[in-house]
């Protein structure tokens, strides 16, 4: 299985300027805002045969043969105002985020919005091929999420 990368679409990108724009405003928060603008230009998702790389403001890397289990969790978005709007705009103008969810092995669990990059559902459909394990659907909570119970 060759490399598919996966970029952070147009709305994801302008939300987070914007994001940064507002953190330069503040004296505190310049560093966090000029950091926001260095790794905008470097989000993306690779997929491989072995492993997949998610950067966004932080890098997740996963090794397929450490992955317990693969799933989906849908995150809905209540806000509303200037912060729901971005929200929406990083999301591809969905009313929730949809994040890509890995237990490895070892019980850690790591997670990413999946629905920031463009083809987030080729990307899934990715995931779960280059893994070999099905994707789960995990149920969102009042205050978290939670693994289903196997089968």
């Amino acid at each position: 299985m060759e490399e598919v990368e996966f970029k952070m679409h147009k709305g994801a990108r302008t939300s987070l300027i914007v994001v940064g724009v507002l953190l330069l405003l503040l004296c505190v928060t310049i560093p966090f805002g000029i950091y926001i603008f260095i790794r905008i230009g470097t989000c993306r998702v690779k997929v491989g045969a072995r492993q997949l790389e998610a950067r966004g403001l932080v890098t997740d890397t996963i090794n397929f043969d450490e992955v317990d289990r693969v799933g989906v969790l849908r995150v809905p978005v209540v806000a509303r105002g200037i912060g729901g709007a971005l929200a929406r705009m990083k999301l591809d103008n969905m009313d929730e985020g949809v994040n890509l969810v890995f237990r490895l092995k070892s019980g850690k669990d790591i997670k990413f919005q999946a629905n920031q990059y463009e083809r987030h559902t080729e990307l899934l459909a990715h995931v779960a091929k280059a893994t070999g394990k099905p994707l789960e659907t995990i149920p969102m909570g009042m205050f978290s999420w939670k693994w289903p119970d196997r089968a």
